[in-house]
């Protein structure tokens, strides 16, 4: 996890496990969207957690699904702290077309509730004029 998301009525626990998709899930995934011989069109949410720590999950997915022959399509909520130049340069190849990147409110507010594990702040980081 990137950020500590803190909340009024959103208690977190410090300990905190890293569940990542495995080759045979994504594998296994693949192959059932593939079964649907109906399947025209794929369109994709990358959210939940961060899916910016999964990024080279993401690409590997990514590729396979375009290569499905199916109309594939996708977008993503990111808290948009590990969105580098690289990354965003890399959005159109994998069929990204929109980013959603949340903030809990102006700088003091969201640096309270959204902060590293060792409490430094990531507004200016994420809200970059």
């Amino acid at each position: 996890m990137n950020i500590r998301a803190y909340g009024s009525s959103l208690q977190i626990s410090e300990e905190h496990k890293n569940i990542s998709m495995t080759d045979e899930v994504e594998d296994k995934l693949v192959k059932f969207i593939s079964s649907n011989e109906q399947a025209k069109q794929l369109t994709v949410t990358w959210f939940g957690g961060e899916p910016l720590l999964e990024f080279k999950r993401i690409v590997s997915l990514t590729k396979k699904m375009q290569a499905l022959n199916l109309d594939y399509q996708a977008d993503m909520i990111t808290n948009g702290y590990l969105l580098t130049e690289k990354v965003v340069a890399m959005l159109p190849s994998l069929s990204i077309s929109s980013l959603q990147i949340t903030i809990n409110g102006m700088k003091a507010v969201h640096d309270s509730r959204r902060c590293l594990k060792l409490g430094a702040p990531t507004f200016d980081r994420i809200y970059v004029l």
